[in-house]
């Protein structure tokens, strides 16, 4: 039973450890405004053409 509590314990430092590298390795994610289908249309330069 300890030897599982153990194993246990164990998997948790791995994972505390596997997400503190990751925050580190991230970038921070800038917040991006709500894009509209009219902005997607005008950014691919189609905004002069008819559907």
């Amino acid at each position: 039973m300890e030897k599982q509590t153990h194993i246990r314990a164990l998997l948790a430092r791995a994972r505390a450890r596997r997400d503190r590298e990751n925050d580190e390795a991230r970038p921070e994610i800038p917040v991006v405004r709500r894009v509209t289908l009219d902005d997607v249309v005008r950014l691919m330069g189609r905004d002069d053409q008819a559907a």
